[in-house]
């Protein structure tokens, strides 16, 4: 599978014209391109572990070891998102717009998910905070999981 197979332009036309012929990416950002690929493709195994970790939570709230892996998760993710903002300003690949959305949407889900934690930045920031997260954390795991998913085959897609 060709990783950097990826299309310039900028207008919907371009897009158009390059999705019947999509073109290997042979520029100075290949290495910016594989990590962000690499991300990608760890996000995805990361967050089933994370959404299986997180069944028992659905009747307690999940341990402190567990916010800690899901906000390095949620870092993962935007990280992700700001390698891909780089290649799309500074390289010029400009990928499908749902990827786009599907990515900046799953890294902002599980940001605010690592924030759920009680006392945390978010759980402290709302009026009338859940007695129970743990409902809340697996249903944005699954939401986030399911973007995530679709960041990764929207990718492959174009």
């Amino acid at each position: 599978m060709d990783l950097c197979r990826f299309r310039r332009g900028g207008f919907r036309s371009d897009w158009v014209r390059a999705r019947r012929s999509p073109a290997p990416y042979h520029g100075g950002m290949s290495a910016l391109l594989l990590v962000h690929a690499a991300l990608g493709y760890a996000l995805v195994p990361a967050l089933v572990l994370l959404f299986l970790w997180a069944l028992p939570s659905l009747s307690r709230t999940p341990s402190p070891r567990f916010f800690r892996a899901l906000r390095g998760v949620a870092w993962g993710a935007i990280l992700q998102v700001a390698t891909g903002f780089i290649l799309f300003l500074l390289a010029g690949l400009r990928p499908l717009p749902l990827h786009l959305l599907y990515g900046i949407l799953s890294a902002t889900v599980l940001h605010f998910l690592g924030g759920l934690e009680p006392g945390g930045w978010f759980y402290a920031g709302l009026k009338h905070p859940p007695r129970q997260v743990g409902p809340w954390i697996f249903a944005g795991l699954l939401f986030a999981l399911g973007l995530s998913v679709r960041a990764v085959t929207t990718a492959l897609a174009g």
